[in-house]
């Protein structure tokens, strides 16, 4: 049952989605992947929820660290986004000296110690509540810890229809 593979892409192509950056820290090196598979599970107790691919590398490092950050991009963060759209990361993301950029971007560690881009629409630090291992992808229920919003009046970054779109807010 069900519809082929690609048809099913193009339909889900048609919903319109925010684009983020998952961060994580393992022992001063730091990880990131762009996903946008985001979304809201309850607000008592405040949990969120993400979806990454089973293959991507990000999946141990949020495992052994047990938290993991949200990046929302802001229109004009493309670069940055497809940067780190890819399943395989750099092993060299080591910050030693706290000013290693991470996807060629400048960020500081949260209160949980996960990256937190300093250009960015708003940010969300999670403890890992709980795990769901489905189809292709790794569900990640996160216990929301901190966050905060940009006091920019910057657009978001939005994917639709396969390519990066931005929404005029003054229209």
């Amino acid at each position: 049952m069900g519809i082929k593979s690609g048809d099913l892409k193009n339909i889900l192509s048609h919903f319109p989605s925010g684009v983020t950056i998952v961060t994580t820290n393992v022992l001063g090196n730091v990880h990131g992947t762009t996903i946008s598979a985001f979304s809201a599970v309850s607000l008592d107790p405040q949990l969120i929820l993400i979806c990454v691919d089973q293959d991507s590398e990000i999946n141990k490092f949020i495992i052994e660290s047990g938290f993991f950050g949200i990046n929302f991009l802001k229109s004009g963060q493309e670069l940055l986004s497809d940067r780190l759209a890819t399943k395989a990361l750099d092993p060299d993301h080591n910050i030693n000296d706290g000013l290693t950029l991470l996807g060629g971007n400048s960020f500081t560690l949260g209160k949980t110690g996960s990256p937190v881009f300093d250009e960015k629409l708003a940010y969300l630090e999670c403890s890992v509540h709980s795990t769901v291992i489905t189809g292709d992808h790794t569900i990640y229920i996160g216990q929301v810890e901190n966050g905060d919003v940009s006091s920019s009046n910057d657009e978001p970054l939005i994917y639709f229809k396969r390519k990066y779109r931005a929404i005029n807010l003054d229209s």
